[in-house]
């Protein structure tokens, strides 16, 4: 019913309140905007939270995003086994921990810790290409990026953004 597919599948990994309170299926409505809801929406909501709260144990918690200096990031490369293994892409960070064998400092991909659009968009492995500066790419070069943020967007959690010095 939830999983992949189940009536509820479009909900996974989002906001939901007013959707709940709506008794919407609209994944327009996958939004924590609530404020305007009825008072009989706001009940409907209510009944929701005490149903999941009763069935569903809280595994965890909301953490907010990180928001990570290029140099800042340069300190989840994989060295420090306490942390995650970090990338960015267009400024997008990523936690690539499970594919540590690929990004990690010995992968094939070294590029834990860096924003590595460019390589990605060259199809490089060299760490210097390791940057944002999609100058001068031709447009094979930035479909090739597109296809990379698609894989990871699919593959990987998104974990913050990269925010200037």
């Amino acid at each position: 019913m939830y999983g992949p597919g189940g009536s509820y599948a479009h909900f996974a990994g989002k906001e939901v309140a007013r959707a709940l309170g709506k008794m919407s299926m609209d994944p327009k409505d996958c939004v924590d905007k609530v404020d305007d809801l009825t008072p009989e929406q706001l009940k409907t909501l209510g009944d929701w939270e005490t149903k999941l709260k009763a069935k569903y144990p809280v595994v965890g918690k909301v953490v907010p995003p990180k928001r990570l200096t290029l140099k800042q990031l340069r300190e989840y490369g994989g060295e420090d086994k306490s942390k995650p293994i970090l990338l960015a892409i267009r400024g997008v960070i990523f936690d690539v921990s499970r594919g540590s064998e690929f990004y990690g400092p010995d992968g094939m991909y070294p590029f834990a810790g860096h924003e590595c659009a460019r390589a990605f968009a060259m199809i490089s492995t060299d760490v210097a290409d390791c940057n944002d500066n999609l100058e001068g790419l031709g447009a094979m070069e930035l479909d090739n990026l597109r296809d990379w943020e698609a894989k990871f967007n699919y593959k990987y959690p998104i974990v913050g953004s990269v925010v200037k010095e």
